[in-house]
């Protein structure tokens, strides 16, 4: 048996699994936060100083959203640096920096988003 990997190549899988792809996983769920509501203002979440990966959960509306270090600020319309964007109802599993923020703001002008986070240790 064989797989393809990303650049197009064949590599056999032997029986004993020895040689098989490296599977990194996300991580174990370690703190959650309440429900964020999002209105047209970008509101900003400081997480914990060692986490390097969450999960975040959309709710209720389209949200846009911005992670980084210091001042984070998420951006809803315009055409310079319109943030990531997160459907309603959609899951995302990120990588973030240390000490990291992460800033939501609603996709849709007036109506209120929601956001779960969950931090992965």
């Amino acid at each position: 048996m064989s797989y393809k990997t990303f650049d197009g190549t064949s590599q056999a899988v032997s029986a004993n699994r020895s040689n098989r792809p490296t599977v990194e996983t996300l991580g174990i769920p370690s703190k959650a936060y309440q429900t964020i509501t999002t209105t047209n203002t970008s509101a900003s979440t400081t997480l914990s100083s060692t986490i390097t990966r969450i999960s975040i959960l959309c709710t209720d509306n389209d949200v846009r959203y911005a992670v980084g270090t210091g001042t984070v600020t998420a951006v809803q319309t315009g055409t310079d640096a319109v943030t990531p964007f997160i459907q309603k109802d959609e899951r995302l599993d990120i990588k973030v920096p240390l000490n990291a923020k992460i800033a939501f703001i609603s996709a849709v002008d007036g109506a209120a988003g929601k956001i779960e986070i969950t931090e992965l240790a």
